[in-house]
Formats: structure tokens, C-alpha cells, sequence
């Protein structure tokens, strides 16, 4: 699942791994980007001159394009999707908030604070939790940290809120393991919470920068440019064996992985490409 300006527009296309064939999801002169995709649900972003909204398009049931949100807002531009579970954030009154759609009981509800004036930015969503980071202010109002937060959905609330005060990136989650880059250290590592045990740690360091993790909640996928430049690799959360994915020169960035696929945006051909690997 991607976003593809081949059609001088941004639009949404999927590459269907069975049988080997590209679909085109959306199409239009509005622009439609930063999909997601949870089973046959696919979720995207759109904008057009007077819109933003959230929309969402089941490719295996088939059937039309549905608009979750339930209003148009400035920044509603990247949700995630979950199961029945759609997560998004998007500027109300002041703050950027975070709203969930449960498809099984239609409508959005806002899970953030709107009066306790932090922002609240880049979620993702996992079986049972949403995870999101807020940004920390200095002077200028320049960001100069972030909070990563854990709201649990059977609790209806915040369960963990971490605040080292580092620069954080977008955080992601599988079953009970959150992970995401930080810079505590200097520069960015890959770091880990464990919701069964609420600990956090680093799993992959170096003098090197790792950003963009992504993980199956088994394995963790990254960025890493330990050689000079944007390679793709891997850790085994079970036996913490580590695997190179990429070696070519060029950029390769911006992983995901499900199940023994791999999939990564390379720029080898000199334009922003998707490629894929199978791991045992």
C-alpha cells in the first residue's frame, strides 16, 4: 500500500502479494495520501479545496469509499488502522488531537484532553492501545523533546507517559510491543516499551543514526545509517539476532513489515520506488 504521483496527483495503490497484481484504490484530482492498511481495510488521508477528512475503503468486501471523520480539520491527514480500529490526529480549537472510529460502533470519539492544552501527534494503534508522542516546548515555542504516550482502550485512558526529555520519532506498535527512535543518547537508537511489563529499552545503539522502526510485534524493522547511507535492517525480538536487508548505495527508507515480507520505499533507480524482500 502506497501513495503514487504517476497520475500527476497523489493517489493510492496496493500491490496484492498473492497474486502478484497492482491496484489502483483511489483516484481523483483532490489529493489522496498516507495510506494505511489493517486486513482489506485501507485508510488515507484527503484533501481537497475545501475538505480534509479520513476515508476508508474495504478492497476485499469491495463496496464505496466511507468518510470516518466526522467533520473537516487542518492537519487530518495520516491515520492507522487495526482491526476495526482507525486512529488519527487533526487540529480542533488549538491543539492537534487524537480521535478513534470503532467500526463496530460508527462514530468518532476524541480520547485526548482538548483542555489540557499539549499537542498530541503521529499515532499509531495497536489490539488494545493507541500510542502517540506529544511535544515538549522551549523558548520560541520551538519543540525540544517529546512525550510518547500509551492510552489503553479497555481502561479509556493513559496508562504510560514517557518523558525523557529526547526527540522522539513517530512511534508504532504490534500486540504489546511499542517502538521508536530516540536521541537520549546523542543520536537516534531504536528503543523498545514492553506493555506486559511496562519497561523500556534500547535495542539497537550505535554512533550511527537508526530511525523509522516498524514492527510485527516478533521482529523490528529500520532505518540505519551505519554505512553511509540509508539501509534497511533487521532484529529478531526472540533471538536478538540482527539482519542486514539492504546493501545498495542508494536510500532505502521508510520499512514495514507483516508476517515473512518486508517492504521499504529505494530510491536506486533515482526516483522513490517500492521494494520487497521475503525473510524465512
Amino acid at each position: 500500500m502506497w501513495e503514487d504521483e504517476r497520475n500527476g496527483t497523489s493517489d493510492v495503490f496496493r500491490w496484492d502479494l498473492v497474486v502478484g497484481v497492482e491496484s489502483q484504490i483511489v483516484t481523483g484530482p483532490a489529493f489522496q495520501g498516507f495510506p494505511d492498511i489493517s486486513g482489506g481495510r485501507v485508510v488515507w488521508g484527503y484533501q481537497d479545496l475545501v475538505d480534509q477528512q479520513i476515508k476508508l475503503r474495504d478492497v476485499i468486501l469491495g463496496g464505496p469509499v466511507i468518510t470516518l471523520s466526522a467533520a473537516s480539520r487542518a492537519g487530518q491527514f495520516e491515520p492507522a488502522v487495526s482491526g476495526n480500529i482507525v486512529v488519527w490526529d487533526a487540529f480542533t480549537f488549538g491543539p492537534s488531537e487524537i480521535f478513534l472510529f470503532d467500526l463496530r460502533a460508527p462514530g468518532e470519539r476524541m480520547i485526548t484532553d482538548p483542555f489540557d492544552g499539549l499537542d498530541a501527534f503521529c499515532p499509531d494503534v495497536g489490539s488494545g492501545h493507541v500510542v502517540w508522542l506529544e511535544p515538549v516546548f522551549g523558548g520560541g515555542g520551538v519543540p525540544v523533546s517529546h512525550n510518547l504516550v500509551v492510552f489503553s482502550r479497555a481502561m479509556d485512558g493513559i496508562v504510560k507517559r514517557i518523558t525523557v526529555a529526547s526527540r522522539k520519532g513517530c512511534p508504532a506498535i504490534s500486540g504489546l510491543r511499542v517502538v521508536w527512535a530516540d536521541n537520549r543518547s546523542g543520536n537516534f537508537d531504536i528503543y523498545m516499551l514492553d506493555l506486559n511489563t511496562m519497561i523500556e529499552q534500547a535495542i539497537v545503539t550505535g554512533p550511527a543514526v537508526q530511525t523509522e522502526p516498524a514492527t510485527d510485534g516478533g521482529r523490528v524493522v529500520w532505518r540505519d545509517h551505519r554505512n553511509g547511507n540509508g539501509d534497511i535492517y533487521m532484529l529478531d525480538l526472540s533471538s536478538m539476532t540482527e539482519t542486514q536487508i539492504t546493501s545498495n548505495s542508494a536510500l532505502q527508507f521508510e520499512p514495514a513489515i507483516s508476517g515473512t515480507v518486508i517492504v521499504w520505499t529505494d530510491r536506486r533507480n533515482g526516483n522513490d520506488d517500492i521494494y520487497m524482500a521475503r525473510i524465512p
